[in-house]
Protein backbone atom coordinates (compact mmCIF):
# COMPACT_ATOMS: atom_id res chain seq x y z
CA UNK A 1 0.00 0.00 0.00
CA UNK A 2 1.22 3.70 -0.39
CA UNK A 3 1.67 6.10 2.45
CA UNK A 4 -1.21 7.91 1.68
CA UNK A 5 -3.80 4.62 1.90
CA UNK A 6 -2.18 3.55 5.34
CA UNK A 7 -2.91 6.77 6.32
CA UNK A 8 -6.21 6.96 5.83
CA UNK A 9 -6.84 3.44 7.13
CA UNK A 10 -4.68 4.57 10.32
CA UNK A 11 -7.42 7.97 10.48
CA UNK A 12 -10.47 6.02 9.54
CA UNK A 13 -10.47 3.28 12.18
CA UNK A 14 -8.08 6.17 14.56
CA UNK A 15 -5.70 4.08 15.72
CA UNK A 16 -3.75 6.29 18.31
CA UNK A 17 -0.50 5.55 15.99
CA UNK A 18 -0.38 5.24 11.91
CA UNK A 19 0.16 1.63 11.10
CA UNK A 20 3.46 2.69 9.47
CA UNK A 21 5.63 3.81 12.74
CA UNK A 22 5.70 0.08 13.60
CA UNK A 23 9.56 -0.84 14.75
CA UNK A 24 11.64 -3.89 15.45
CA UNK A 25 13.16 -4.61 18.22
CA UNK A 26 14.83 -8.16 18.50
CA UNK A 27 16.24 -8.79 22.13
CA UNK A 28 17.46 -11.61 24.04
CA UNK A 29 18.41 -11.67 27.61
CA UNK A 30 19.57 -14.41 30.50
CA UNK A 31 18.76 -12.69 34.02
CA UNK A 32 21.09 -13.14 36.82
CA UNK A 33 18.41 -14.64 39.59
CA UNK A 34 21.02 -14.17 42.24
CA UNK A 35 21.00 -10.13 41.96
CA UNK A 36 21.50 -7.65 44.78
CA UNK A 37 19.68 -5.01 42.68
CA UNK A 38 22.96 -3.47 42.42
CA UNK A 39 22.93 -0.61 39.29
CA UNK A 40 25.71 2.49 38.73
CA UNK A 41 26.36 4.12 35.80
CA UNK A 42 29.86 3.99 34.64
CA UNK A 43 30.07 6.38 31.90
CA UNK A 44 27.83 8.56 29.80
CA UNK A 45 28.92 10.53 26.49
CA UNK A 46 26.02 12.64 25.59
CA UNK A 47 26.51 15.09 21.92
CA UNK A 48 23.71 16.87 20.23
CA UNK A 49 22.95 16.27 16.39
CA UNK A 50 20.14 18.82 15.99
CA UNK A 51 17.16 20.62 17.45
CA UNK A 52 15.96 17.35 19.09
CA UNK A 53 18.02 14.34 18.62
CA UNK A 54 21.24 13.72 20.17
CA UNK A 55 23.79 10.24 20.11
CA UNK A 56 24.41 8.92 23.36
CA UNK A 57 27.26 6.11 24.86
CA UNK A 58 27.22 4.70 28.53
CA UNK A 59 28.55 1.53 30.46
CA UNK A 60 26.80 0.96 33.17
CA UNK A 61 27.11 -1.81 35.78
CA UNK A 62 24.25 -3.73 36.73
CA UNK A 63 23.70 -6.97 38.43
CA UNK A 64 20.36 -7.92 36.87
CA UNK A 65 21.04 -9.73 33.84
CA UNK A 66 24.15 -12.28 32.79
CA UNK A 67 23.76 -11.61 29.46
CA UNK A 68 21.52 -9.43 26.96
CA UNK A 69 21.12 -7.97 23.68
CA UNK A 70 18.79 -5.38 22.70
CA UNK A 71 18.56 -3.99 19.18
CA UNK A 72 15.76 -1.44 18.89
CA UNK A 73 15.42 0.41 15.28
CA UNK A 74 12.36 2.46 16.26
CA UNK A 75 12.00 6.64 15.41
CA UNK A 76 8.90 7.16 16.71
CA UNK A 77 6.16 6.03 18.75
CA UNK A 78 7.40 6.40 22.25
CA UNK A 79 9.19 8.97 24.58
CA UNK A 80 12.49 9.35 23.91
CA UNK A 81 12.98 6.89 20.99
CA UNK A 82 15.54 6.44 18.83
CA UNK A 83 18.03 3.44 17.18
CA UNK A 84 19.92 1.94 20.15
CA UNK A 85 22.38 -1.18 20.24
CA UNK A 86 22.46 -2.88 23.84
CA UNK A 87 25.16 -5.57 24.85
CA UNK A 88 25.58 -6.80 28.34
CA UNK A 89 27.85 -9.26 29.87
CA UNK A 90 28.34 -10.56 33.25
CA UNK A 91 26.77 -6.74 34.62
CA UNK A 92 28.38 -4.75 32.26
CA UNK A 93 25.94 -2.78 29.86
CA UNK A 94 27.22 -1.07 26.73
CA UNK A 95 24.53 1.33 24.96
CA UNK A 96 25.13 3.45 21.99
CA UNK A 97 22.33 4.91 20.36
CA UNK A 98 20.21 8.12 19.18
CA UNK A 99 17.55 9.56 20.62
CA UNK A 100 14.95 12.10 20.27
CA UNK A 101 14.58 14.77 23.04
CA UNK A 102 10.60 15.30 22.86
CA UNK A 103 7.95 13.55 24.24
CA UNK A 104 4.96 11.31 22.23
CA UNK A 105 1.17 12.22 22.61
CA UNK A 106 -0.26 9.06 22.08
CA UNK A 107 -3.57 10.19 21.97
CA UNK A 108 -2.84 11.98 18.93
CA UNK A 109 -0.08 9.70 17.37
CA UNK A 110 2.69 12.82 17.18
CA UNK A 111 5.20 14.26 18.78
CA UNK A 112 3.90 16.61 21.58
CA UNK A 113 7.01 19.48 21.15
Amino acid sequence: MMYHQLHHIATKFRYPTPLYSYMLRLSFKIQNIFSKDIWYDMYTYTKQLSRNKYFESQVIYSDHNIFEFVLDLSWNGRDHVGPNIELSLFGYHIIVGIYDSRHWDYKEGKWAS
